[in-house]
């Protein structure tokens, strides 16, 4: 985590934001063998777990941290999934069919800027996993699967 510091020039990270960055290795917990892919629907209930994490940063950075937050950047959120082959290592496709002739990507990002009169985090998760299964995954008929 690094905090905002206002009065401090910085060069590629605007001073006035604090930043969170989780970085999760997909491998065992000390092992070398990577953890199986997981199904859709748990990929969903992680992205609205890490739309849940800005709102829960600024209130730990109020109430135990003593920072004082004003509205001025708004929270921002984004959500990368990267390979060294294909998004398949990751994602169960179990039951989908691929549109033919159109491979996996070996990533995916997504982004989010927090707004009062915007998109639920439902309804956030509904697009990232729709944009991750057209864009990335290239399924087809997916739907029920997110």
């Amino acid at each position: 985590m690094l905090l905002a510091e206002p009065d401090r020039r910085s060069s590629g990270l605007d001073p006035r934001c604090t930043y969170l960055l989780l970085h999760i290795d997909w491998t065992s917990p000390g092992a070398k063998t990577a953890l199986p892919p997981i199904e859709l629907r748990k990929w969903r209930a992680m992205m609205m777990h890490a739309l849940a994490t800005p709102a829960a940063v600024a209130r730990y950075l109020v109430d135990h941290v003593g920072v004082e937050l004003d509205d001025a950047p708004q929270p921002m959120i984004g959500f990368w999934l990267a390979t060294s082959s294909k998004l398949t290592q990751l994602i169960d496709l179990d039951g989908l069919k691929q549109v033919e002739g159109s491979p996996p990507s070996q990533w995916y990002d997504a982004y989010a800027v927090a707004d009062a009169a915007g998109e639920t985090p439902n309804e956030t998760a509904t697009d990232w996993l729709t944009r991750l299964c057209d864009r990335a995954l290239h399924l087809d008929s997916y739907e029920e699967a997110i």
